[in-house]
């Protein structure tokens, strides 16, 4: 459950960066 959500975490910040 960590891993999923550390993975969730990265992907919404890379996301809001390239936003």
């Amino acid at each position: 459950m960590a891993s999923n959500t550390r993975l969730v975490v990265t992907s919404l910040e890379k996301r809001r960066q390239r936003n």
